[in-house]
């Protein structure tokens, strides 16, 4: 079940974080996660609250202040275990509730669920780790082609590949090792690519603005004079 709650961002976005009618939606929705909380059973279920960005002291949003990128992630209930963690990209958020749904990870998440954050044996990490590696993998073949890059090394799905082999011999301490690697050689492969093109695409445009530059000062130094001076 998922419940969004819009009035802390309505109210932050036209009054500012520090307006009264700022606090009043923070307590209604307080309340709102409190009646919540009360009729779920957390050894059957588990509660996240979480937000998609933070509100500046005046109101709105869309810069990188920290106030606005670093939110509060709380998860409770079946399976979580108790304590406090790093820091976890966004993104992580959609595999860490498919891992606790047992279900795939969505085909174009670039996540990984933080399977620190959860109660889980040797036989279940690894075969998250194993799903998680072919996922990122098929992703990023599909992602470094459409922008021109080729295909993930054989590093990452050499690596799958064996994790695979480890899970089905129940070797879960391979599978699980190698599943990891993996995931963090294919993100770091994409991310790479993303910001190759980035540059690439910026370069382009630095050539362009340059010449075009180039022809106005030519142009000026031709019709140069005491009035153009």
């Amino acid at each position: 079940l998922l419940v969004q709650l819009a009035q802390v961002n309505a109210a932050g976005s036209r009054f500012g974080a520090q307006s009264l009618e700022y606090q009043q939606a923070v307590q209604r929705c307080d309340d709102y996660i409190r009646t919540l909380a009360n009729a779920m059973s957390l050894t059957h279920s588990v509660l996240i609250v979480v937000s998609d960005h933070g509100q500046l002291d005046q109101g709105g949003y869309g810069g990188d202040e920290p106030a606005l990128l670093s939110m509060p992630f709380v998860m409770t209930g079946e399976n979580v275990q108790a304590g406090e963690y790093r820091s976890m990209e966004q993104i992580d958020v959609a595999a860490t509730i498919a891992t606790l749904l047992g279900t795939p990870s969505p085909s174009s998440s670039r996540g990984s669920a933080r399977l620190d954050m959860l109660r889980t044996d040797s036989v279940e990490r690894a075969e998250r780790l194993v799903a998680q590696a072919n996922q990122h993998v098929r992703l990023g073949n599909v992602y470094l082609y459409s922008i021109g890059n080729g295909s993930i090394s054989e590093t990452a799905d050499g690596d799958m590949q064996v994790a695979r082999s480890s899970l089905q011999v129940k070797n879960y301490e391979s599978a699980a090792e190698l599943g990891g690697l993996s995931v963090k050689q294919a993100d770091q492969e994409m991310s790479a690519a993303r910001n190759a093109r980035i540059w690439r695409s910026r370069n382009r445009r630095a050539m362009f603005l340059a010449l075009a530059v180039l022809i106005v000062l030519l142009a000026s130094w031709r019709m140069r004079g005491q009035r153009l001076a």
